[in-house]
């Protein structure tokens, strides 16, 4: 992974723990589509700066927040009486990709699958 992080979290009194899908007591297809979801991110995160990562327009950061909200949904669901679930938000206040793709010089249209 680019970014180097699972997308689900752990909170505890000494900070927070990544915690890897496969390590929920969750669904298979729950592991699959969060596993899924941290690739769409992973396809935007520029690891060689990230400051300039970003997805290509607001209207996909919003879809993957949509998307986001509905796995914290279904992960609530799952871990009822196990654990609290919140989400937290991709920034949507990004620059349009074709100013970040002059200021880089790479062209963001073939980041790889399609999102779910």
């Amino acid at each position: 992974m680019g970014f180097g992080c699972w997308p689900v979290w752990e909170e505890r009194q000494d900070g927070v723990a990544n915690v890897p899908p496969a390590a929920l007591p969750i669904s298979s297809l729950l592991r699959t589509d969060l596993e899924r979801w941290a690739a769409w991110y992973e396809q935007q995160y520029d690891s060689a700066n990230p400051v300039d990562s970003g997805f290509d327009d607001r209207a996909e950061a919003i879809r993957f927040n949509q998307a986001g909200e509905e796995l914290r949904r279904r992960l609530a669901d799952e871990l009822e009486g196990v654990a609290s679930v919140t989400f937290r938000p991709y920034p949507v206040h990004r620059e349009p990709a074709p100013i970040r793709q002059a200021r880089t010089g790479i062209d963001q249209d073939d980041a790889g699958a399609e999102p779910f």
